[in-house]
């Protein structure tokens, strides 16, 4: 593929992104408080809509709060967002040069790997390629330059917490996994760290045996969900309690990653810790995946002060509007 050249990390001026999803809206606040320009795709136009109310509106709070980057402190939240391009065909690309690419598509394999094809097409080998998955480890295999590929998965909210696990492979070049550890804490203000590439890297192959007994706990002795989280934050200094944390990163997410990994040759060694609670499976089958649908264990109809929904009602479907 040639010499690699990098960028320095303060000459990064542009960000293009694949998906407009809940992950998207946090990292493009993050990137356009930075003083970014952020161009992303997403064919699907209520997707579009909704996301760029949604960064608008979180580039505001960043504002009314002070939490804007040094780069943009100040600045007015109109021309911050003035940044940011949410495209409906990838024809927008055409003349683009962006330093990073970034796929923030839903967990599935075969969506990230059509992606990576488009963004192939779309950007010379000089680009970096990042991924925001939650626990698929062979990213590198479908992203077309694995020397160039890797996973930088923050947690949500990114623009609100402060780690990014960073997910090196053996065909990396050293060169970005440097670049990436400092583009992330310089221009980002980010805290990273090194994560194994094994199912859920290292913060959902340690969490997600932990949530899923919170949901056996519930379904299997009936413990209430504002139980759980006050004992949880009350005893182990945790900011918010798992069930409420679940709920915010959504349990078709949730589902998902655990089911990837019990499905993975860590089910051999760990035997069934992650294997799924019937009541989560329910939970997702009937639409309540936490904050995004208004329901999950808590009724999110009033977003800044969700209440702790009964156990008997968790898996009933949300009324219709």
């Amino acid at each position: 593929m040639g010499k690699l050249i990098l960028p320095n990390v303060d000459e990064v001026g542009t960000i293009a992104c694949f998906g407009t999803g809940t992950m998207f809206r946090g990292w493009a606040a993050l990137f356009l408080s930075a003083g970014l320009r952020v161009v992303a795709y997403d064919p699907i136009a209520a997707a579009r809509a909704s996301a760029q109310a949604d960064v608008e509106k979180f580039v505001a709070w960043l504002h009314a709060k002070g939490k804007l980057l040094p780069q943009t402190a100040g600045a007015d939240p109109s021309a911050i967002m003035r940044n940011l391009t949410i495209l409906d065909d990838l024809s927008g690309f055409a003349n683009l040069h962006p330093e990073i690419a970034f796929e923030i598509v839903t967990e599935n394999r075969d969506l990230k790997a059509k992606v990576f094809a488009q963004m192939n097409e779309l950007f010379g080998p000089q680009v970096i390629f990042w991924s925001n998955t939650s626990g698929i480890t062979t990213i590198a295999d479908i992203s077309g330059r694995p020397d160039r590929t890797l996973v930088t998965h923050g947690m949500n909210p990114p623009h609100l917490t402060k780690a990014v696990e960073v997910v090196p492979h053996e065909l990396l070049d050293p060169a970005v996994l440097d670049f990436t550890h400092r583009f992330l804490r310089e221009r980002l203000g980010k805290i990273t760290f090194n994560a194994p590439n094994v199912p859920g890297f290292l913060v959902n192959r340690l969490g997600i045996p932990f949530w899923l007994n919170v949901i056996f706990l519930i379904e299997e002795e009936g413990t209430s969900v504002q139980d759980i989280d006050t004992g949880i934050t009350g005893s182990l200094g945790h900011p918010q309690g798992p069930c409420l944390l679940m709920d915010l990163i959504g349990l078709d997410v949730m589902k998902l990653v655990s089911d990837d990994m019990y499905n993975a040759e860590v089910r051999s060694r760990f035997e069934d810790q992650f294997e799924t609670p019937e009541l989560l499976d329910s939970m997702v089958e009937c639409g309540n995946l936490g904050k995004k649908s208004g329901k999950g264990f808590y009724d999110w109809s009033d977003p800044k002060n969700p209440q702790p929904i009964p156990v008997d009602q968790l898996a009933q479907p949300r009324p219709a509007a």
